[in-house]
C-alpha cells in the first residue's frame, strides 16, 4: 500500500485481490470492487502520480488578462461587481475596495489545469468563497457565491419592501 500523489491531493492505493490492479481505495473500500481496503499499517511510502511541474500555480499572460477584462467589463466573474467598488466589512467594521484576482474556474487541486481558458477575473471575496469548490455551471457557482454575500454583507442587500396591506 502506498499513498498517491496528485499535485496536493493524497489518495491510498493498492493491489486489488480480485482484479490484480493497482487501484485506489476511497473510503475504506476499493474503487474498482468496492470491497473493503485494508487498513493502513505504519508509515507510507509516496510516490508522484503527475509532473509537479503540471500542478505549479501560475497566473493568466498579460493578453489573457486584458482579454478577460475587457470581455468581463472590469468586473468579478462571479458577483459582477466592478473592481475597486467598496463593500461594508462587518467584521472588520470598514469599507473594503474589491481587488482582483485570477482564479481558476475548475481548481487546479482537482484538474492541474493551467491553460488559459481555465482562468477569470474575480474579486478577492469571491475567489476565497469559492475556494476550491467545484460546481457544475457557473450559474450553480454564482448561485453559492450569492448566498454566501447574503450572510457576509447583508448590508449590500437591502430587504425586499413589504407589501402594503
Amino acid at each position: 500500500m502506498h499513498v498517491a500523489v496528485y499535485g496536493p491531493v493524497r489518495i491510498l492505493r493498492e493491489k486489488c485481490p480480485d482484479c490484480g490492479f493497482i487501484v485506489l481505495v476511497v473510503k475504506g473500500r476499493f474503487a474498482c470492487c468496492g470491497e473493503p481496503g485494508p487498513e493502513p499499517a505504519g508509515r507510507l511510502t509516496q510516490k508522484r502520480m503527475s509532473e509537479r511541474e503540471v500542478n505549479r500555480r501560475r497566473t493568466p499572460t498579460r493578453e489573457t488578462m486584458r482579454t478577460l477584462l475587457d470581455v468581463q467589463g472590469d468586473a468579478c466573474f462571479y458577483c459582477l461587481r466592478h473592481f475597486g467598488e467598496t463593500v461594508y466589512d462587518r467584521k472588520r467594521k470598514r469599507h473594503i475596495e474589491l481587488r482582483i484576482e485570477w482564479d481558476h474556474k475548475t481548481p487546479l487541486a482537482y484538474s492541474c489545469d493551467n491553460s488559459q481558458e481555465n482562468f477569470v477575473a474575480a474579486c478577492h471575496v469571491c475567489n476565497r468563497m469559492k475556494s476550491s469548490y467545484i460546481f457544475g455551471t457557473v450559474e450553480a457557482a454564482r448561485s453559492f457565491i450569492l448566498e454566501r454575500w447574503k450572510r457576509r454583507y447583508p448590508e449590500e442587500f437591502p430587504a425586499e419592501a413589504e407589501p402594503s396591506t
